[in-house]
């Protein structure tokens, strides 16, 4: 299970990670969780909004609480 969710979870790899290998993960993500036709991820849907996140991230942004918060006040 890590392997297909592990790149959610961890914000440095998140960060770090090229675009390449950022959409590999998002497209084996969807993958796993395909059922016939139906996919509960569209894997280049969630490799945009992960690069448009990880890019507007701030450096302080450590834990999942964190990235909450910040995208909370990007709302205002």
């Amino acid at each position: 299970m890590n392997k297909q969710f592990g790149f959610l979870f961890d914000l440095e790899k998140l960060k770090s990670s090229s675009d390449d290998c950022l959409r590999a993960s998002c497209i084996n993500l969807e993958a796993c969780l395909k059922h016939g036709n139906h996919s509960d991820v569209i894997g280049e849907d969630l490799y945009f909004e992960l690069s448009v996140l990880k890019d507007a991230l701030p450096n302080d942004c450590r834990r999942p609480i964190e990235v909450l918060n910040f995208l909370k006040g990007m709302e205002d």
